[in-house]
């Protein structure tokens, strides 16, 4: 019955954006799961006001029926109505109705003009004979951005790939870094998922979560690990949670890297040695349970984002947020179908960690000097995180709540919330309050990046704060591995071997 309120904006998008797509290779069905996953955002943003909605048209006894579930029909009898009816009370959640509708087609739209202007260099890349678009989805817990830049899921010629604009290039300094490192180290090589970028877009082949075939394998992957930890955590890497690392046989692979060569006065200066704040470890304090990437995942995660109803169907219908997860984390490798304990194979990851470290530690002098060259030489951009992406969702979903949706100056209550309520770390982020709220208010996930070697901040759509910072993220990344140490490395293989022996 929901759809009956969403179904006309829904069926407006589609009419004009299915017109607009004749002019593209695409498969008949292939628009179908983007449509599904908006009907899903819809739904959740809808659901609270909903439900209030109906237990006051209950509590009124407006309702008609024996039993809860006729009165729950009821409600919905004249549907035309009660959509008049139901906007006229909330106008502004029909405005992030459009919101989500129009960035997320806008967005689909740009990337098929894209995706088009590729089409050679695509299919001499990827050794492509044909050219059809089989089906395009947005993954469901991806963060959107700026005019809804999300990650973006595609099947060309029956193959999946994966899309994301965005301008940060650091992938191009973790290819060079590692073709470096494995010049220098044993084998088997580190491998990575290999990028192909065409200025701000980016593709990627999409890698299966795979298990392990045999103990060997299981010892290569932690030691690949071990290797991976070493060298983002030497990177200044922050945020390499759970969702960001993929188990895929006998390889681990980095799923994003855009936060590497980080500026901590956005975090906390005092966080820049910490191994930690790579987010590979659990940190035992944690409100959120144990997100990291080396042994996350053990349990099912607890969503507290997602509306969900409760007696549905009936006019009891409420809505909760806190439930368990079903998403399967693709973090922890598996063998004959039980997840591997990252303690038993604790000697590989030390060992691992150790020879990137020490390969940094005797060749600090030339590679410190071919970093700092490639940096300036390729212009590296790399993200820069005030807040935790948690804090941002927690409050755009809060936007879709009665009272939130009755304030008059909801921008007003934002900005202070996110002055007051989350508390800035530093000066610095008081600063980019005012886009912070802008976005969010937009729907968006504020994403800011910086150039390595400039002091300057930045975000989307022509946003800029000179001067920014007092120091550059190279200047932390020069900090970092002039601090490298034997008696550092030690630490942190102890740190290490306590967390995993917890």
């Amino acid at each position: 019955m929901r759809e009956l309120l969403i179904a006309s904006p829904i069926q407006k998008k589609k009419i004009i954006f299915n017109h607009s797509l004749k002019k593209y290779p695409l498969g008949k069905n292939f628009a179908v799961p983007f449509w599904r996953s908006m009907e899903k955002e819809m739904e959740k943003m809808l659901l609270p006001s909903l439900a209030v909605e109906i237990y006051k048209a209950k509590i009124k006894g407006k309702l008609k029926g024996k039993t809860p579930q006729e009165r729950y029909k009821d409600f919905f009898k004249n549907p035309s109505l009660l959509r008049r009816k139901f906007f006229h009370q909330y106008p502004r959640l029909k405005n992030y109705f459009e919101i989500l509708l129009s960035s997320s087609c806008n967005y689909l739209g740009g990337f098929l003009k894209n995706v088009s202007k590729d089409k050679l260099a695509l299919k001499r890349e990827y050794h492509l004979k044909n050219f059809l678009i089989n089906e395009v989805s947005f993954p469901s817990n991806g963060d959107r951005h700026h005019s809804g830049r999300q990650l973006l899921f595609f099947i060309l010629n029956q193959k999946k790939f994966i899309f994301n604009q965005t301008p940060i290039n650091t992938d191009e300094l973790i290819n060079f870094l590692v073709e470096k490192i494995n010049n220098k180290l044993p084998d088997p090589p580190l491998e990575i998922i290999k990028t192909f970028s065409i200025k701000n877009r980016h593709y990627r082949p999409f890698l299966e979560f795979l298990p392990a075939n045999s103990e060997k394998e299981i010892k290569n992957f932690y030691h690949q690990l071990g290797k991976i930890i070493a060298l983002v955590y030497i990177l200044n890497g922050i945020d390499f949670h759970m969702d960001n690392i993929l188990a895929s046989g006998k390889n681990p692979y980095l799923l994003d890297v855009e936060t590497i060569l980080t500026n901590f006065e956005s975090l906390g200066v005092k966080r820049w040695k910490s191994l930690f704040t790579t987010g590979f470890l659990k940190i035992e304090d944690s409100k959120l349970g144990d997100l990291s990437s080396l042994t996350g995942g053990q349990r099912p995660r607890i969503s507290l984002l997602d509306a969900y109803p409760i007696n549905d169907g009936t006019d009891n219908i409420a809505v909760r947020f806190k439930k368990l997860s079903n998403f399967k984390p693709h973090n922890r490798l598996y063998f004959e179908g039980k997840i591997v304990n990252p303690k038993d194979f604790l000697p590989e990851i030390i060992n691992g960690f150790d020879l990137v470290y020490e390969l940094f530690l005797k060749d600090r002098k030339n590679i410190k000097k071919l970093l700092i060259s490639f940096i300036k030489e390729r212009k590296i951009y790399s993200r820069q995180i005030f807040r935790s992406t948690a804090c941002y969702q927690f409050l755009i979903v809060n936007l879709f709540q009665p009272k939130i949706l009755k304030i008059k100056n909801v921008k007003k209550w934002l900005s202070s919330y996110l002055l007051d309520g989350f508390g800035s770390k530093n000066d610095l982020a008081k600063k980019i309050v005012p886009w912070e709220t802008e976005e969010i208010l937009n729907l968006n996930i504020p994403y800011f990046y910086s150039l390595a070697d400039k002091n300057h901040l930045y975000a989307e759509g022509g946003r800029v704060w000179k001067n920014f910072f007092k120091r550059t993220s190279l200047d932390y990344l020069e900090n970092k591995i002039n601090s490298l140490s034997s008696v550092n490395k030690q630490k942190c293989e102890e740190i290490i071997k306590k967390v995993l022996n917890q």
